[in-house]
């Protein structure tokens, strides 16, 4: 197959987002973010469909084999079966809200927030490490997206879409980053979610673009991938060369539709390369008996779900 993207699911989302690759199972997690759904599919079975909220930012792995954390509008919420219980409430203003979300290798939760009406400068990076408060990482972004980090763990890449921009930063202890510079300046492209490689090169998911694209660590550009769909939205590897492409037909006209018929389908691509490991939430941090998190998690689950 090569390079050549084929569709993984036969079903289209209206804003598929934020895959996770769950090597145990052999799954493809995904979110629809407009349909407020999180999605699960294997090679060769029908997705699962779960509906979240009325919005869904995104979704990553726990260790559990049966529960995933959604990020929501503004909280992250523990999805185990049928049951649902919020984890923690990152955001009180209800002129923000969050978007793409990831967790590093020590466990912590990464997520942006943007401004409903992409007011410039009004989102943030905030970090959430399962036992105490989110707390904010960095100010000042628009539309922050995609997150990842080099193999060894020493630095962070964001995305921020609204100003075709990648940034770095130096990681540090306790889930602290230095300041965040920028490594690849793209002018009127689209830089949506990202993943990254074993060797540390960052791929990118170009909203609009219709390609995904390869970076260096050092933000030269190696390889562009032209795929069948103008909106992929992210991008993740598994554990076997493949790359699962999410991808949108939100805002696309009547016409561009006919035009693509993948679009809003995740997409399958061979590639000869493999993933960096991915990180997972924390989650037996949050259910530890010694630490307070799970009387906010009985507390939380006392309310209902979302």
């Amino acid at each position: 197959m090569g390079s050549v993207a084929r569709p993984f699911t036969a079903d289209a989302d209206v804003l598929g987002e934020s895959p996770v690759w769950i090597g145990e199972t052999e799954t493809l997690v995904w979110v629809d973010m407009i349909s407020g759904a999180v999605m699960a599919a294997s090679r060769g079975g029908a997705p699962s469909t779960t509906v979240i909220a009325p919005y869904v930012g995104a979704v990553v792995g726990t260790g559990l084999s049966d529960a995933f954390a959604v990020v929501t509008v503004d909280s992250v919420v523990l999805v185990q079966g049928r049951k649902r219980s919020t984890l923690t409430t990152i955001l009180d203003d209800p002129s923000l809200r969050l978007n793409d979300a990831a967790c590093d290798a020590e466990g912590r939760l990464w997520v942006g927030s943007t401004a409903l009406d992409g007011a410039a400068e009004r989102g943030a990076l905030h970090v959430w490490d399962a036992i105490g408060p989110p707390r904010l990482a960095a100010r000042g972004l628009t539309q922050p997206n995609g997150i990842g980090w080099s193999p060894d763990g020493s630095h962070l890449y964001l995305v921020d879409t609204a100003v075709s921009t990648v940034f770095v930063a130096e990681t540090g202890p306790g889930g602290n980053i230095g300041r965040l510079q920028a490594l690849i300046k793209m002018g009127g492209a689209k830089p949506d979610g990202l993943s990254v490689d074993s060797a540390g090169c960052l791929w990118l998911a170009m909203w609009d673009g219709g390609e995904l694209r390869q970076y260096s660590p050092t933000g030269d550009l190696l390889r562009t991938i032209r795929l069948p769909v103008s909106r992929p939205t992210s991008c993740a590897f598994s554990d076997d060369g493949r790359m699962f492409v999410t991808t949108a037909r939100h805002g696309l006209a009547a016409g561009e539709l006919r035009d693509q018929p993948w679009a809003g389908r995740v997409l399958e691509l061979h590639l000869d390369v493999v993933g960096a490991p991915v990180g997972r939430l924390a989650i037996d941090r949050v259910m530890a008996p010694h630490r307070s998190c799970p009387t906010r998690l009985r507390s939380a689950r006392s309310r209902g779900t979302i």
